[in-house]
């Protein structure tokens, strides 16, 4: 496993994605794939993309990732290999995929025969190309062979992609990919959650003999586990130190294992049980960063975006109406038109009928499965209320849960074989409902005809794809469904989205419990959670944004009094805390007073202008010593739109001032403090703005002050403060 002595190639891939929002500083966009010989005996490939660098070099147990990070550090040229392999008894790299065969790194590939004995495998070739955009690896080994392939993405960071097949006779149980990091990369951020609290950070060191372990095992990667990982230093935090996201493009079950090998370097595996299938692929993306979590946002935000829109500019994001929390399964004809001709005088641009138009759905007991519209509801179809919607200027969405079942549904009734089981144990119901077998041909061939047909009848624009419960039981007819599962499911998404291109689809799983790369592509958008109190959506969004861009993250204003909590928030609040994504709403638009529908239009209004900047502009965190509060931002050349939401009460008396390190100082700022017509501008108890803010809600100051820190005005807990801030040009 070695290349011709003195080889060197070099070629320039794909920019299309444009400027690289987390480039090393001083390095010029670029993304190339080079490959470098010592000696004759070890080749080191080098792989650049915007400034950073991925080393790799072939091993005993096939190609290992060297380094990932910035170009012109120690380990990144031809003394890696050496660095790396000084003073072992073992290799010190870490395979990107170890056979177990030899080192200390456990297996990310295995395989059974016939009587489901496990098999050894041992690569015995391993051979590199160039396919003009990526480097590839093809490994055999006896009975399986696999193919690794190390490309440079958009934004400065890495695709890692790995596909195995097994001859005759065997069968995957498990593939994966691996790879080691420094010392100094001791700290992980990862995180958990629950239904309506999802998307919850959370950071602890590895210890050697004590590392962590990620499983997600409901059939989608859940609320409480994400396949979104942050490998640190110590003292990594919102803008500095050093960084490497690592998301796992799984759709179900997964495993992410991290710990520190008693030499010192931090170990990272992310894994599939495989359901003993011939045939598996598993994808990750690497993020290096120089500035914190935000150089793996911003960065991960760049591939996102790719995902879920091809490579293109992301385009018109447009405003939701959605009805599930203004009438729930009620479904009257004579309110739904209020609703269209309320909705549409407000702005929005796209309105989506929720759970209870199909035959017989008057609560969540019932019909799952049978997608036929309810002839009581709706007895001349669906298809006056679409065309009422689109005279409104409107587009029209539907709500679906394919992947379900009722037991009192017509479609249980005539195939109880097609749901997910355990043998002979009883059925087990969550949320009334049974998980179609998604491994079997015929289940996934309905769901595409199903969903099709009614794509293919009616006017849609928009699907919200939901999924409202975790698997348990999963064994279906032909044995134990896991990733056969999630497979069948991305089959099924890939044939709608092939068959009906422009349709945008989203992904909605009790929430968030399905928010992963594996979706983006086939899904356009992520539902971040069942819970809209703006209050919790605040900690919620604020987690999500730390690898999905706003692009993709369904953010709503909810109603007055939320549901899931309880709270009567502020109008000005609520559609403050949604303008920062894909901006919706989702109430009862009966109930907004005067004032509450004058400032909602306000939003949306400000909305319609600043989404260009919201969804192509690079994400800005910060760093505050205040927990009562959560300041983030989106920027672009010229501009920056900053939001500075006030959680709790303040747990300082004076505001902690905003500094925006990297304005230019010699540069003149206008600041304009965007506020709703009716919006709190100041506590009462404070006895006076800043002085900045005296007298205007528009001021203008030097890049000096920003990087100093610019004065902010108190608030009350549940409110914000969101401004726009541009830099003044100079008239050539």
């Amino acid at each position: 496993m070695h290349l011709a002595e003195g080889f060197v190639h070099a070629f320039q891939v794909d920019r299309r994605h444009g400027s690289p929002p987390n480039a090393a500083a001083g390095c010029a966009p670029k993304r190339t794939v080079a490959c470098l010989c010592k000696g004759g005996r070890v080749g080191i490939l080098r792989i650049d993309s915007d400034g950073w660098v991925a080393s790799l070099a072939p091993g005993p147990e096939g190609p290992a990732l060297l380094h990932v990070g910035p170009s012109g550090s120690a380990c990144d040229g031809l003394g890696a290999l050496g660095l790396a392999q000084a003073g072992r008894d073992s290799p010190a790299e870490v395979a990107l995929m170890p056979t177990g065969a030899s080192g200390a790194a456990p297996a990310t590939i295995e395989a059974v025969d016939a009587a489901g004995r496990p098999v050894p495998l041992v690569w015995e070739s391993c051979t590199q190309a160039f396919d003009g955009a990526a480097v590839r690896f093809d490994l055999r080994a006896s009975g399986v062979a696999a193919q690794i392939t190390v490309a440079p993405g958009p934004g400065g960071c890495f695709d890692i992609s790995a596909r195995a097949e097994a001859d005759a006779g065997l069968a995957l149980t498990r593939l994966g990919l691996a790879f080691a990091l420094p010392h100094r990369m001791g700290f992980i951020h990862h995180a958990g959650g629950r239904w309506n609290a999802e998307f919850d950070w959370h950071a602890q060191e590895l210890q050697v003999g004590a590392g962590l372990r990620i499983e997600a095992r409901a059939g989608r990667t859940g609320h409480a586990h994400s396949p979104n990982v942050t490998l640190g230093t110590a003292g990594c935090s919102m803008t500095t130190g050093e960084a490497l996201g690592v998301a796992f493009h799984a759709a179900g079950d997964f495993v992410i294992e991290a710990e520190r090998d008693r030499d010192g370097p931090v170990r990272v595996a992310a894994t599939r049980r495989l359901d003993a299938v011939r045939r598996a692929q598993v994808r990750l993306t690497l993020a290096p960063s120089a500035t914190g979590h935000q150089g793996v946002a911003r960065a991960m935000h760049a591939r996102a975006n790719a995902l879920a829109f091809g490579g293109d500019a992301v385009p018109v994001r447009r405003i939701h109406y959605n009805t599930w929390e203004g009438v729930y399964f009620d479904h009257d004809r004579a309110v739904l038109s209020e609703l269209i001709g309320r909705a549409a005088r407000l702005g929005v641009e796209r309105w989506v009928l929720d759970d209870g138009w199909f035959a017989g759905r008057n609560d969540d007991t019932t019909s799952l499965g049978d997608w036929r519209v309810d002839p009581v509801k709706y007895p001349d179809g669906l298809d006056p209320l679409i065309a009422e919607v689109r005279q409104a200027g409107m587009d029209f969405g539907l709500w679906i849960e394919p992947e379900m079942v009722n037991p009192d549904s017509d479609l249980y009734r005539a195939h109880p074989d097609w749901v997910l089981g355990h043998g002979a144990a009883p059925l087990v119901e969550a949320r009334h409902q049974l998980v179609l077998d998604l491994s079997r041909a015929e289940v996934r061939d309905f769901i595409v005809a199903t969903v099709c047909g009614l794509l293919d009848a009616h006017d849609i624009a928009y699907l919200k794809w939901d999924m409202n419960r975790d698997t348990w039981q999963k064994f279906g007819a032909s044995g134990h469904v896991s990733s056969r599962y999630a497979d069948g499911l991305m089959e099924v998404l890939a044939r709608i989205r092939a068959a009906h291109p422009q349709v945008e689809i989203e992904s909605c799983a009790s929430g968030g419990a399905r928010a992963n790369f594996a979706v983006l592509g086939p899904c356009q958008r992520i539902w971040t959670s069942d819970c809209n109190d703006a209050l919790e959506r605040q900690r919620i969004q604020h987690g999500f944004r730390r690898f999905f861009p706003p692009s993709v993250m369904g953010a709503h204003a909810g109603p007055r009094v939320c549901h899931t909590t309880g709270r009567v928030l502020a109008m000005e609040f609520r559609a403050q805390t949604a303008l920062m994504g894909h901006m919706g709403c989702e109430m009862d638009l009966r109930e907004l007073t005067a004032e509450e529908e004058e400032t909602l239009a306000f939003w949306f209004a400000r909305y319609r202008e600043l989404r260009g900047l919201i969804h192509s502009g690079q994400v800005m965190l910060f760093d505050r010593v205040d927990g009562a509060e959560i300041v983030h931002g989106i920027e672009a050349p010229g501009r920056m739109l900053v939001q500075i939401a006030q959680l709790d009460r303040p747990r300082f008396g004076l505001p902690e001032p905003l500094v925006i390190g990297h304005a230019r100082p010699e540069a003149r700022y206008r600041i304009r403090w965007l506020r709703g017509p009716h919006g709190i501008r100041q506590p009462a108890t404070v006895k006076r703005l800043p002085p900045i803010w005296a007298e205007a809600d528009e001021i203008t100051v030097t890049g000096e002050v920003l990087r100093g820190g610019l004065p902010l005005p108190g608030q009350y807990p549940a409110s914000a403060i969101t401004l726009l801030i541009d830099e003044i040009r100079k008239e050539p």
